[in-house]
């Protein structure tokens, strides 16, 4: 490095000019390939772990929608909600591999959640610990169920414990129950069901839970609400057959009288 002053002058200003460093030396053909060699091996390998989370995220994605056709498999194949709730928790619990799944309603003459239903992984603990579960009530945002039905979305959480309720809390955590989903289930827009299920295990960061379990949620508030419905028009019918076989108690004997349809089921 060296230092020159500027035009000539006596003021005692400098600047400083580097030396133009050497010319680099060309690679050779061996270097230039080792090189090349190196970037492709660091290339493959980001590749291989892109591969390896695309495949992940597709392997959750595919058992969300296994999850969402089962619970249509199970809705399909009755006309009773009682008959539905329990193939429904095993369902959910198995699809997406959760180890407790428990259904939580709503008394509205209570203005609280009961649990009316509970399905666990682990048949051994199964009476001990859905027994202490069916004991509990929930108010209206208290704990998971509670908060999710007052906020009407699902709540998904790898520390469940954190929005347990102070009764269930210790009870989770010391059968070691952590990870934690719930989603609401509605019923002409009001909350009617919460449905939470709790696992062992982390969710982990590419899970597709969160989708699956609104469109199951909607799918099941539709079977509620098609339930009661049907509840309904069979009573009025009840009635109006009654009514209909009154007065034609009093028709002439001549008289034709056409009963009304009711529901079957298709073959």
């Amino acid at each position: 490095m060296e230092i020159a002053t500027l035009n000539g002058s006596d003021s005692g200003a400098s600047t400083i000019v580097e030396e133009t460093p050497a010319a680099r030396k060309p690679e050779t053909a061996e270097e230039a390939l080792r090189r090349v060699s190196r970037e492709l091996t660091a290339k493959d390998g980001v590749l291989e772990r892109t591969q390896g989370e695309l495949y992940d995220v597709l392997e959750d994605v595919r058992e969300a929608f296994l999850a969402e056709e089962s619970v249509l498999r199970v809705l399909a194949e009755t006309d009773d909600l009682r008959d539905a709730v329990n193939p429904l928790l095993a369902t959910l619990g198995g699809a997406f591999e959760f180890d407790l799944a428990i259904w939580w309603e709503y008394d509205i003459a209570e203005a609280c959640l009961v649990p009316t239903a509970a399905w666990q992984r682990d048949e051994a603990e199964t009476h001990r610990l859905l027994d202490e579960i069916r004991a509990h009530r929930l108010d209206a945002g208290e704990g998971v169920a509670g908060r999710v039905l007052v906020e009407q979305r699902e709540l998904l959480s790898e520390d469940g414990n954190v929005f347990a309720s102070p009764q269930l809390a210790p009870l989770l955590e010391g059968a070691g129950l952590r990870s934690v989903c719930a989603f609401p289930v509605a019923v002409e827009g009001q909350p009617r069901v919460v449905i939470e299920m709790l696992r062992y295990r982390p969710l982990g960061p590419d899970h597709a839970i969160a989708p699956a379990v609104r469109i199951i949620g909607d799918r099941i508030g539709a079977f509620i609400e098609c339930c009661e419905l049907r509840k309904r028009y069979l009573s009025i019918a009840a009635i109006l057959e009654g009514r209909i076989e009154e007065s034609a108690s009093r028709l002439p004997s001549q008289a034709k009288v056409v009963p009304l349809p009711r529901f079957r089921r298709a073959a």
